[in-house]
Formats: structure tokens, sequence, C-alpha cells
């Protein structure tokens, strides 16, 4: 649907084969919305368009290539052009005679996209560290809420297990106690009873040492998401 201006005859000895080839996207630029309290992450992706020109044509010939300008995109690591102009590039291109050559495109875009800076991931705190864009406080501080994340997910995971032993004791006591219930005044039952009540007595023990440990951990979970949010905001209160 394009307009292309030929600048001289065809010539029916000369071939083009074109190939396009995408590279995947890499970091670009690292920048924070202190306003937002988002980090605006810009990836740039490479789009290669290679022409092959098989020339039939016994003396040299200049070829130009043609191509209308992207809208958004830009030129990529390109020699200079022949021609700009009316929203298209023309590169000159010699193939000798009866032989072939290549020509690449490089077309670069850029794409942005706004992420949560709470929700990065060690490995990608490391990237973008190794590829200088994070400041030496930026980097210190995101290792910070790694550790003050990495604390509450601790205690939720340990608060599950004792939750799921807490059931366990809840439902041996009810047992133990129906057992009691079950015993009569012989001697042989009153042994058996004084030992229910020894393991009762030790699930009860064991039952109180789960809900104050259980207490400890809310309150680290409470202080590591309080640490969360007073490095998000000096994250955010300086660039």
């Amino acid at each position: 649907g394009d307009n292309i201006q030929i600048p001289f005859a065809l010539e029916f000895g000369v071939l083009i084969r074109e190939e396009v080839e995408r590279s995947e996207p890499v970091l670009f630029n690292v920048e924070l919305d202190l306003e937002q309290r988002q980090v605006i992450v810009q990836r740039s992706q490479v789009t290669t368009h290679t022409y092959t020109l098989i020339s039939r044509v016994e003396r040299d010939i200049t070829v130009l290539i043609e191509r209308r300008d992207p809208t958004r995109d830009e030129y990529y690591e390109m020699p200079a052009p022949a021609f700009s102009g009316s929203g298209h590039t023309r590169w000159s291109v010699s193939v000798s005679g009866n032989s072939s050559t290549t020509f690449a495109v490089h077309i670069r875009s850029l794409q942005d996209s706004r992420e949560d800076i709470s929700k990065w991931k060690a490995d990608f705190i490391e990237q973008l560290r190794h590829q200088g864009f994070l400041a030496d406080q930026l980097h210190n501080q995101l290792q910070a809420l790694l550790e003050a994340k990495q604390q509450v997910t601790d205690a939720a995971s340990e608060m599950k297990t004792l939750q799921a032993e807490h059931q366990r004791i809840q439902a041996l006591q009810e047992q133990l106690r129906k057992n009691l219930g079950a015993l009569g005044d012989s001697q042989r039952e009153t042994a058996i009873r004084d030992q229910l009540l020894t393991d009762l007595e030790n699930s009860e023990n064991r039952r109180r040492t789960l809900e104050a440990r259980a207490v400890t951990l809310e309150q680290q979970a409470h202080q590591a998401n309080i640490r969360q949010e007073t490095i998000l905001n000096d994250i955010y209160a300086s660039e």
C-alpha cells in the first residue's frame, strides 16, 4: 500500500531475495517513576532485513535498496544512505558482475513496560546490576527488600506447618479425652489413665509452644512488611 519511486529502469538480470529476522528483546534503560511509584523498563528489539542480491549481469552494477522509514522505530547501526527524504531511505549497494552480495537493514524498536519493583526476582536484579542499570544505593535497597520479602515468605511457610500440626494435636487431644472417659476404676485402667493423662499433658505443652511460636512469626512478618514499605518509600523518595 506504499508508493516507491523507481530511480531507474528494472534490471531483470539482478534477483533480490529478502529475509527477516527478529532478535530477542534486551534491556535498554531503567527509570523510576516517582509519582506513580513504578519502574519503567525499556527493552530494545532489532529486526534485520537481509537482502541477497544475485547478479547475472556481466558488468558491475549498483542497486538502490529503498525502504519506507519506520513511524516510531529507528534505523540501527546502518551506513550513510544515498538518499533520505519524503519518508523513504535508499542505500547504494554495489554488486560485481555475475556474483552475489548481501545488504542488511537493521531497525530497532523500543518497548516500555511499567513494572512493580517489589515483584522483581533476585536473578533479574542481578542482571540489572551486571548491565549497569542499578546504582549502588538502589541495589542495596533492593537486596534489603528481597530479604524482607523472604522473611515474610518463610514466616508464612512455617505458619502453615504449625497450623497443620496444631490441627493434629487437637484431634489427638479429643481422642485422648474420649479414651479417658471410657475407662473404669480397675487397677489396669488406672495405669492406662495415667499414661493417657501424661500424653494429654505433653500434647497440651506442645500446643502452647506452637501457639507461642505462631505469635512470634506473626510479629516477625508484620515487622518485615513494615520494612518493605519503608524501603519502597525510600526508593521512591529519591532517585
